[in-house]
């Protein structure tokens, strides 16, 4: 099934099947997704807490990972559209991970981040959602 909202001037799509990962012959959905001269940013979060984050203007992919984003490891590759939202998603110490675990949920909090997305699930509640399935 998918869910598509709208928070601001961002469009947002919940996919709970991963099948909107990847567009045709591989493409980077934000790649894909930023052709008509806009920013456009894709995450994904598997049920097996497999991460992606993928950061595009104007058609052109300027920020690509596939695992959890590290604020210190990945800051050189970092492009100064997305900095910000890197700063605001914070890193959380998580007690019931070892000290070498990557913090899981770093890739959504930048995507919201760079939406300005901070609201709580009564807001979520209240945005008109569309649900399509997804053949």
């Amino acid at each position: 099934m998918l869910l598509s909202g709208r928070v601001g001037d961002w469009t947002f799509v919940y996919d709970d099947g991963g099948l909107t990962s990847f567009g045709e012959d591989g493409e980077s959905p934000a790649k894909l997704l930023s052709t008509t001269g806009k920013q456009a940013a894709t995450c994904t979060f598997s049920i097996n807490a497999d991460t992606n984050l993928d950061y595009a203007v104007d058609g052109e992919l300027l920020f690509s990972i596939s695992e959890e984003l590290d604020p210190a490891r990945d800051a050189e590759e970092i492009p100064a559209g997305l900095r910000d939202a890197v700063a605001a998603a914070g890193i959380f110490e998580q007690d019931h991970l070892d000290d070498d675990e990557p913090d899981a949920a770093i890739n959504m909090r930048v995507l919201c981040a760079l939406a300005g997305l901070q609201c709580t699930l009564d807001d979520l509640r209240r945005i008109p959602l569309w649900a399509a399935p997804f053949a």
